[in-house]
């Protein structure tokens, strides 16, 4: 879209384009994704890129949901929030709100593009502020710290966005931090919005929404191309992709038949935190783990009584705790998510049917009935949506 600022339905071309493009992209692959998965991609990307480049503005920020549930984009981890805020490296803010009780909490600071996705920078973390006896708090981002500033967060001039984590392996059983910020150092006062300014933005609305869902197309296209596929190798996120200091992230693709299964073995290191074991869909959507038991937290899993944690990724429920329902899905990418370790862990991998898994597993591994599955599902829909997703 070029010229007058009011020619918007040139942005609903470029986004035709995008769709047809991808759809090309699909029909040249093997079919493991549908038409439907494309579409809601497309969309969810479409809502992501509305709130985060659409309505973003570093003079008048707020943290606006980003990689999610219903956006489609990024692999979100299943027991973290993400809220992006537009902001100026050279200007000043102010953060304030309450902490809540959610275990972590912590802001990654992104810079523009480079090599492998964003400028990174080191993580800004809630549990370093002094925080108020009522649990609320303040803290000033600029380039100095400000006379009489209690808390003081050093903004990078390189800085474009902050992105909020918000990190719960207990669905629904926190309080979800409440956070706001402004801009200290302009007019507070917005005018209305200028028709130059919005109308370049739509011009390059498309290009966001293709980049946000060629990412992750290209990540899954980058595994099979390395033969990644039925095991997993040890990814560092931590330069560009907003990996944190001391998380190891582990991934690989499943390539499964319905009647087929991957056994996972390890034995967790006792600095081992936390854990967070999830699926994503061949365009590296994040399985839908509202309703399918499609990821597994150190709350949602149990490590047996040898020692090992045993994970099973199938179609077909296996009737065991620990399992990874790929929800139909043929294809798509396992990602382990280790916090605390000094090292990601040794993992073993073994494809099977879905037949001799039985007698593949000890007797002592936890088991459950189809109603207690059930039920499990129930209460991950009841602790998501007790969760503030928005």
């Amino acid at each position: 879209m070029t010229g007058d600022a009011a020619d918007w339905a040139g942005c609903l071309d470029d986004l035709r384009a995008v769709a047809d493009r991808l759809d090309a992209r699909l029909r040249s692959g093997d079919g493991s994704a549908r038409e439907v998965d494309a579409a809601l991609k497309l969309y969810g990307a479409t809502m992501a890129a509305t709130l985060t480049h659409l309505w973003a503005e570093p003079d008048h920020p707020a943290f606006l949901p980003s990689v999610g549930y219903l956006t489609m984009y990024g692999s979100p981890n299943p027991d973290t929030l993400y809220r992006h805020a537009a902001v100026d490296g050279r200007g000043e803010y102010r953060i304030s709100g309450s902490r809540g009780t959610v275990p972590d909490v912590s802001i990654m600071p992104f810079g523009p593009p480079v090599a492998g996705g964003l400028q990174t920078f080191p993580p800004l973390r809630f549990d370093d502020l002094e925080i108020e006896p009522d649990g609320t708090f303040e803290v000033v981002l600029s380039a100095a710290r400000p006379a009489g500033a209690q808390n003081w967060w050093r903004l990078e001039p390189e800085v474009r966005t902050l992105m909020l984590r918000s990190v719960s392996e207990r669905w629904g059983a926190h309080t979800e931090p409440r956070v706001a910020i402004v801009r200290l150092d302009t007019d507070p006062r917005r005018p209305r919005p200028d028709p130059g300014a919005v109308c370049r933005r739509l011009d390059a609305f498309a290009m966001v929404v293709e980049g946000m869902i060629m990412s992750g197309v290209n990540r899954v296209a980058a595994l099979r191309d390395d033969d990644v596929v039925n095991r997993l190798v040890t990814v560092d996120y931590s330069g560009t992709g907003g990996g944190l200091d001391d998380q190891w992230y582990q991934e690989g693709c499943f390539a499964l038949d319905d009647d087929e299964a991957l056994l996972i073995e390890t034995r967790l290191d006792r600095e081992c935190r936390a854990f967070s074991l999830s699926l994503t869909d061949s365009l590296f959507s994040t399985i839908d783990w509202v309703n399918a038991h499609s990821s597994l937290n150190r709350h949602q899993a149990v490590v047996d009584p040898d020692g090992v944690l045993r994970v099973v990724v199938s179609t077909v429920d296996p009737g065991v705790r620990n399992w990874l329902d790929t929800t139909g899905h043929r294809v798509g990418v396992m990602q382990f998510r280790w916090t605390g370790p000094a090292s990601a862990p040794d993992l073993s991998v073994r494809r099977m049917s879905g037949g001799s898994l039985a007698d593949e597993l000890p007797g002592w591994v936890a088991r459950v009935t189809p109603a207690a599955r059930a039920d499990a599902i129930r209460a991950r829909q009841v602790g998501v949506q007790l969760r503030s997703r928005w």
